[in-house]
């Protein structure tokens, strides 16, 4: 039994949200001793990082175009063309050459086409493209809403990562059959043990955070705008951790124009003993997002006992459990600010968020979501085996 697991999306990075839904599930599996089950398939990018990071667990590269590369080392400009090989015509090819049975397309790229003659899985994790459609390039949204078509028709199974993803996409394709999409929602766990003691941290505390990248439904602006109104009634700072892109311009505008310099810090990215630290000496936490397909930011914090605000846009409130603390409407700065205030002058009980701790612990452990991963997959190993004898 071979199962293929699609990374070819993955560069060398792994700390990102997608990409860490990916290295959540292969811990897991590799903690519920699945590993030599599963065949792990990356390109050129992060065929060295994967084999370092999941020891366990063998690595292919994706077959490549041999033209290519002799390109690509003449010009990087044409490592988009050899990434798009990969999906049309390399990924079906590693599949055949290595006898895969079943193949798990860990996230939903507008790049991935579905492999042929094998059973397909995919996940989405969200259709930010159908409710945003308005803030994508309008190439870029048919290149997307093309390759979601093809996902929602021709897949065999459809992962989504909550409720509300679910009810998303029978809203916006109402011929799919329901019964090949499966909720599974995302594996989250810390690392609490990788702290070395020092807590380098950007600013003094007491300060208030905010995990997510900077684009516009992260709404970055309206907890900006909160802190404003409150500024001179706290002395915390408010730290944002995000790559500085997307809508960090405007931020950085803002607080600019609103003198917020020596109070409000943009960080570009830490490692992962920082980023630890950084949540375990927050006063708070804070999610002002418009659109998540799962929210995992607001989970990490409160697994490391820290109180969290979050909108009650799309999944937040259903995956947090109805066990932090909401404002809304999610644009409304003074109401957040508001909320703000009340939880610093009100936190929860350490009792509290260490219950809190706990039910996160349990629903969103490791080796329960890889559970459920690999069942789904070894039910489509042995439906494939009976349709071939027919």
């Amino acid at each position: 039994m071979k199962i293929g697991i699609n990374l070819t999306y993955i560069g060398k990075d792994i700390n990102d949200g997608i990409s860490n839904h990916a290295k959540d599930i292969i811990d897991g599996l590799n903690k519920i001793g699945k590993s030599k089950d599963f065949i792990l398939i990356t390109d050129k990018r992060f065929y060295e990082n994967a084999r370092i990071h999941f020891p366990q667990f063998e690595v292919i590269e994706a077959e490549k175009s041999k033209l290519i590369e002799i390109l690509t080392k003449i010009s990087n400009r044409f490592s988009i063309l050899q990434r798009c090989y990969i999906a049309l015509i390399g990924l079906n090819k590693t599949i055949k050459k290595h006898k895969i049975d079943v193949i798990l397309h860990t996230f939903n790229d507008k790049k991935t086409r579905l492999v042929k003659g094998i059973p397909n899985i995919i996940v989405i994790h969200d259709l930010y493209f159908k409710n945003f459609s308005h803030m994508i390039n309008p190439l870029f949204y048919y290149i997307t809403k093309y390759s979601h078509n093809q996902f929602v028709q021709k897949s065999d199974a459809i992962v989504v990562i909550s409720g509300f993803v679910k009810k998303d996409l029978l809203s916006y394709y109402k011929f799919v059959d329901e019964s090949k999409i499966h909720v599974i929602p995302n594996a989250v766990s810390i690392n609490e043990n990788k702290n070395d003691g020092n807590n380098r941290l950007p600013c003094e505390k007491p300060y208030i955070l905010c995990v997510n990248n900077h684009q516009f439904h992260k709404n970055g602006i309206t907890l900006l705008k909160a802190f404003d109104i409150i500024k001179n009634e706290i002395p915390h700072n408010l730290i944002f951790l995000g790559k500085i892109r997307y809508e960090a311009p405007n931020l950085l505008e803002y607080i600019k124009e609103h003198n917020l310099s020596s109070r409000v810090y943009l960080i570009d990215s830490l490692s992962e003993t920082d980023k630890n630290n950084l949540y375990r000496n927050a006063d708070l936490f804070v999610s002002p997002s418009l659109h998540e397909g799962f929210g995992r930011t607001p989970i990490e914090a409160s697994m490391f006992k820290i109180p969290v605000i979050t909108s009650r846009e799309t999944s937040l409130a259903e995956t947090t459990m109805e066990l932090v603390n909401y404002y809304e409407p999610a644009r409304d700065a003074r109401a957040l600010a508001e909320a703000i205030i009340k939880v610093l002058k009100n936190s929860p009980s350490e009792e509290e968020l260490r219950r809190i701790k706990s039910i996160y612990e349990n629903k969103y452990k490791a080796e329960l979501i890889a559970q459920k991963y690999y069942d789904l997959c070894v039910s489509f190993i042995g439906k494939n085996r009976r349709e071939q004898l027919i």
